[in-house]
């Protein structure tokens, strides 16, 4: 049977986590992330301005900027795939403002643009329409940046549509390793949604699905999960899922599944 490092312990969608953490572990995550990010966008994020609602219940803080980053994500992995190299900044970060919409700069490598929130619009939203608001956001951002600096608009437009007419599924392979010796191919396939992160171990033989098992679910942000999957490995008859430390959060034996 399958067996989580309870070591670990990954955070569960709606469990709180601690925000000094995070502060803490954000250099080396960004680390990770980057390793695999050359010359592109790193990050497309947007996030409630946070000066304005400094004092704001968290739904106007934290819960927003958690539900709208699987867009970010979305649109971060995409343009990876296109040549493109910014000029003067490798993210782009969107801060929607209620009340004052500053000009477009850099600080730190990051093209800050704000946008116009319409609070009283989100308020009367029911949960299932909250994606296309903030796909509006993020298309005012990305058309507002162009005024300033080099941005694929078009491409980026173009995903953001595909997104929506895909009913907002954000799925991909993050890696893929066969283990010739045994005739077992291992798959990490990642879900991201409004609402959380998941991380599925696929194994197949002879082009038969053997397992497929949901080994961690998280809040939707990678600063939260990317470090805890990295690579898999096989020892013996135990397939192992390490994280970026080299310490398993997964294992499975294989005399028992296959």
């Amino acid at each position: 049977m399958g067996q989580l490092n309870n070591s670990i312990d990954p955070l569960v969608s709606g469990q709180r986590f601690d925000k000094k953490s995070e502060h803490n572990s954000n250099n080396l995550i960004w680390g990770i992330l980057n390793t695999t990010i050359m010359k592109a966008i790193r990050d497309i994020s947007l996030e409630l301005d946070y000066e304005e609602n400094l004092h704001t219940p968290k739904k106007y803080t934290s819960d927003f900027s958690i539900h709208c980053r699987f867009i970010g994500n979305y649109l971060r992995r995409q343009v990876k795939a296109i040549d493109f190299e910014p000029v003067g900044y490798n993210r782009l970060f969107i801060s929607a403002c209620q009340f004052t919409v500053a000009p477009n700069y850099v600080f730190e490598n990051t093209l800050r643009v704000s946008v116009l929130f319409d609070q009283n619009k989100y308020d009367k939203l029911p949960k299932k329409d909250l994606p296309d608001f903030f796909i509006e956001l993020y298309k005012a951002g990305i058309g507002k940046a162009s005024q300033t600096h080099k941005v694929p608009v078009k491409y980026l437009l173009i995903k953001l549509e595909e997104l929506k007419e895909n009913g907002y599924e954000n799925e991909w392979e993050f890696k893929s390793k066969t283990f010739k010796d045994i005739g077992i191919k291992a798959v990490l396939n990642c879900r991201m949604t409004m609402d959380f992160f998941s991380l599925t171990l696929m194994l197949t033989k002879k082009n038969e699905v053997v397992v497929n098992k949901e080994i961690l679910i998280t809040l939707p942000d990678e600063i939260i999960f990317a470090w805890q999957f990295k690579e898999i490995v096989l020892e013996g008859s135990v397939i192992k899922v390490l994280d970026s430390f080299k310490q398993p959060i997964y294992t499975l034996d294989l005399t028992s599944e296959t």
